[in-house]
């Protein structure tokens, strides 16, 4: 079983490095049972980022899941647009 601590310590990680810039086509990171599901768009990706299937957080390892789905309109930023 994996903390919580180091669940949320590597969806921060993902989200301020792959979601945030926008161009790598993740949209959405989220924490399941005992990982974290990163979600992507490849419709979105603007260049290609490689990422690892685990990470280890103070001895823990923490695995990662790529999701492929679509990003909701909602989320865009021309949804808000008349």
């Amino acid at each position: 079983m994996v903390s919580p601590e180091a669940l949320r310590r590597v969806r921060d990680l993902l989200f301020k490095e792959l979601v945030l810039p926008g161009d790598t086509g993740y949209w959405g990171v989220g924490i399941g049972e005992d990982e974290v599901i990163l979600y992507y768009d490849g419709s979105r990706a603007r260049r290609v980022v490689n990422v690892p299937s685990t990470y280890t957080i103070n001895g823990e390892v923490v695995r990662v899941r790529i999701v492929e789905a679509r990003m909701p309109r909602a989320l865009t930023r021309n949804a808000l647009s008349p």
